[in-house]
């Protein structure tokens, strides 16, 4: 439950809850349960006093209370006799029972096959007649093959002929190579696309003295944007 105070300061009141304590409960459906109690505590602001509300809030002004009437005890009742029912239904009286004619039973006798022979045909004999077979010897054995000479020609030796009485090649006397010892006086792609050229040599650097470390006289975006203000202490 919650306690309302007895006073609010202005129209801004605060409530301070604590919890009490919990208990267990045997015996329940969960077989634990939690209770908590609430307390209300006034809060009153420094500088301003005590003043008891006197308007009224949306709660009040739409559920107004009513007087509860209260609704006359009737007496016991008594348990209607058990009867049993002499009335008539609209299934009873729409769907009559009719008593429904014995249907034949016939009484099924033993096969007894035909005696006669089959004098008709079927399909796989008419279509698939038998035929005579000829019984042949084995298989003869192969002719003497006789090599003779080939007596063709090909395209090869009917395209290239060999001619006769052809004329040797001189050739001349060989011996071992002699590479010349004069220079080389020609030139290279590489010689003429890729010119040498003379270097210049580059000046050599020395460090100067250490600068000294000065503060930083700037500003940056943070420091213009984001200043800081005094903060001015409250009144106890």
């Amino acid at each position: 439950s919650i306690a309302l105070p007895g006073s609010l300061v202005g129209s801004a009141f605060v409530f301070a809850m604590a919890n009490v304590g919990t208990a267990y409960m045997p015996g329940t459906e969960s077989e634990f349960a939690r209770t908590t109690a609430y307390v209300g505590r006034e809060i009153t602001l420094h500088g301003q006093r005590n003043a008891a509300f006197e308007g009224s809030t949306t709660n009040m002004s739409d559920y107004v209370e009513h007087p509860i009437e209260q609704r006359p005890v009737h007496g016991q009742r008594t348990a209607a006799p058990s009867l049993p029912f002499d009335g008539q239904s609209t299934y009873s009286s729409e769907f009559h029972s009719h008593a429904l004619p014995e249907r034949h039973r016939h009484n099924a006798g033993v096969y007894q096959p035909s005696s006669s022979p089959f004098d008709g045909t079927t399909t796989y004999n008419s279509q698939f007649v038998p035929h005579q077979i000829t019984h042949t010897s084995g298989r003869p054995a192969p002719a003497e093959r006789t090599s003779l000479p080939f007596e063709g020609t090909t395209s090869y030796r009917s395209d290239y002929t060999q001619y006769a009485n052809l004329p040797e090649r001189a050739v001349a006397p060989g011996g071992q190579y002699q590479p010349s010892s004069a220079p080389f006086e020609g030139n290279s792609t590489y010689n003429g696309d890729f010119v040498p050229h003379a270097l210049e040599a580059r000046p050599h650097h020395q460090p100067g003295a250490l600068r000294e470390s000065l503060p930083f006289d700037g500003t940056t975006t943070y420091g213009d944007t984001f200043r800081p203000f005094p903060i001015q202490p409250h009144a106890a």
